[in-house]
């Protein structure tokens, strides 16, 4: 058979998780993939750790297209101009190539003006990756999400009837629980897919903080993936502000910063003042594999402490507990559901400083970490890129 692979964003998840792991099942079962991107994806660092995965792989490639805003009007403007590029990449591509199925990577990108304009492929099959559905959260009990909730749920419906979808994949257990209760037409289209981590490298702990030339002396938390507020950072300079907190306490801010960010950080007292003291380290750069492993490998425990404003997934909890590393996590929203189910540390209440104070006292015990070991272990091996790859596999052929 052969693939049409369709992403054209670089960053989060997009680029450096999925798209390697279904290029490599599709290669090892002897199928073509032709790649479909943006110009600006090829240029980023990211797309090195693809062109490694795939060497010979074809590659059309589009302008980038920005939402000018993430609201729900604006993203489906954005899709709209999407659609329309991929729309004429697409006939271009099958006067020399017959696909056989097309895999949209982000359906995030799609699913509204799919709903609403139809396929862009013609009669052929297409399936993709649902990463952050959010019209069901308000009567999931998951906060307010958007102004226009009924508007989504509506064209989600209108998706599932589409004759050519063959499956959509999310990351969000919640998700597919909702659907299933609410018994949407079509949900079984809808398939529950774990997200997928590896580390390519481990290290000892002295090893990395040399490598990384951070203090030998240490408990260390990081905060990994791209720094935006939502992280809970204003959260984090105030309990390391906490004389109750042990001294020993570091923090490791790694990936790349917003311009929100960067200000925050640059005019903070607090960031200053811990900078200077070596309890804050920041590595503002988006993380190769190598780095990536340092930089778990040099921490005793993981921050998962989003603000009240964040309810989705984070792919760092998975990788969390590939590491065998402890977290310090939100108790709300999907972060909140996974942790009660999968016990990789203690779920705090992002705005109670002091309990997040204890808890952190708490996990500097060697003996506390080691409770957590056992389900990160079991974690580990079901977010083995092997059940990602065989359950993609297994809905496309």
């Amino acid at each position: 058979m052969k693939f049409l692979l369709v992403e054209p964003e670089f960053d989060g998840h997009y680029m450096i998780l999925y798209v390697r792991f279904i290029l490599r099942v599709l290669n090892q079962h002897g199928h073509e993939v032709i790649f479909l991107t943006t110009k600006e994806a090829t240029k980023h660092v990211s797309f090195d750790i693809i062109k490694k995965e795939c060497p010979d792989i074809k590659i059309f490639k589009i302008k980038r297209i920005k939402p000018k805003s993430y609201s729900t009007l604006n993203l489906i403007k954005y899709q709209y101009e999407l659609f329309k590029k991929i729309k004429y990449t697409f006939e271009k591509i099958s006067k020399e190539n017959k696909i056989d199925h097309v895999f949209l990577n982000s359906f995030d990108h799609f699913d509204k003006i799919i709903s609403l304009f139809g396929s862009p492929f013609k009669h052929i099959k297409f399936s993709g990756i649902l990463v952050n559905p959010k019209f069901y959260m308000n009567e999931f009990g998951l906060g307010s999400i958007g102004r226009f909730a009924n508007l989504s749920k509506f064209l989600f419906k209108k998706l599932l009837k589409n004759k050519q979808l063959n499956t959509i994949f999310t990351n969000d257990p919640l998700f597919i629980k909702y659907l299933k209760s609410k018994k949407f037409n079509n949900y079984g289209k809808v398939n529950f897919l774990i997200e997928p981590r590896e580390f390519k490298y481990n290290f000892t702990k002295k090893y990395s903080l040399n490598k990384l030339k951070l203090p030998k002396k240490g408990i260390y938390i990081l905060v990994y993936g791209a720094i935006k507020e939502s992280k809970g950072i204003k959260t984090i300079l105030e309990v390391l502000d906490n004389p109750l907190l042990n001294q020993d306490i570091k923090f490791i801010f790694a990936g790349k910063l917003d311009n929100k960010t960067k200000t925050f950080f640059k005019n903070s007292q607090l960031s200053k003042k811990f900078l200077f003291q070596k309890k804050l380290f920041i590595f503002n750069k988006f993380q190769n594999d190598i780095e990536e492993s340092l930089l778990f490998d040099s921490s005793d425990l993981i921050w998962i402490g989003y603000n009240k404003d964040f309810p989705f997934l984070s792919g760092v909890f998975f990788q969390a507990a590939v590491k065998n590393k402890p977290v310090i996590a939100s108790n709300h929203g999907i972060i909140g559901n996974n942790n009660k189910k999968y016990k990789l540390g203690y779920s705090v209440d992002v705005n109670n400083k002091l309990e997040i104070v204890k808890k952190i006292n708490n996990l500097c015990l060697l003996k506390i970490r080691k409770k957590f070991l056992i389900n990160s272990i079991k974690l580990s091996k079901i977010a083995h890129p092997k059940y990602f790859m065989r359950q993609i596999y297994k809905n496309l052929i």
